[in-house]
């Protein structure tokens, strides 16, 4: 494989080892993912997750808004955070979920800041929340003086990926 070109038009071409036969398996190239037996994983120049066979064919789109780091491409699965609109002026993520060869996604958890990789079983995610606390002041034996109060808070999550359950 090698990369020709230069910004929008970086393509990836699949060469035979004698280099007489050459065809292009992906355009607008901008940053590969993952390379596996089977496919190959990239964004292109506008920010788009596609998946493609490594022959070049079934070219497919699987996300938009895509950076490196909103990607991980595990040995059963490919889990990427997805940017939606809670406010015309405010996004979240999501964490998703879907098999390698780009069907089957589905949401897995709300409100993901980022997440990593951790071995074949665990990711670990990060949250930020605004929390209201309520804070209660005793002033005498019967007498309570209560107060609320908001907190910017970062919680730190444990995804079983069998199991998809969160633990804090």
């Amino acid at each position: 494989y090698i990369v020709k070109g230069s910004g929008r038009n970086t393509a990836l071409v699949k060469m035979s080892a004698d280099g007489k036969q050459t065809y292009v398996v992906c355009t607008q190239l901008k940053e590969i993912v993952e390379f596996t037996d089977s496919y190959i994983y990239y964004i292109d120049t506008s920010s788009v997750l596609h998946v493609v066979r490594n022959d070049g064919q079934d070219n497919r789109v699987i996300a938009s808004g895509m950076t490196r780091e909103n990607i991980i491409v595990g040995y059963d699965a490919i889990y990427y955070l997805r940017a939606e609109a809670i406010t015309p002026s405010r996004n979240a993520y999501s964490l998703y979920k879907m098999d390698l060869s780009g069907h089957n996604s589905r949401k897995l958890i709300f409100n993901v800041n980022s997440f990593k990789d951790y071995d074949k079983d665990t990711l670990y995610l990060m949250r930020r929340e605004n929390v209201r606390f309520e804070i209660t002041t005793p002033i005498s034996a019967k007498e309570t003086v209560t107060d609320y109060k908001k907190y910017n808070v970062t919680r730190y999550f444990k995804f079983d990926k069998n199991t998809e359950e969160i633990t804090t």
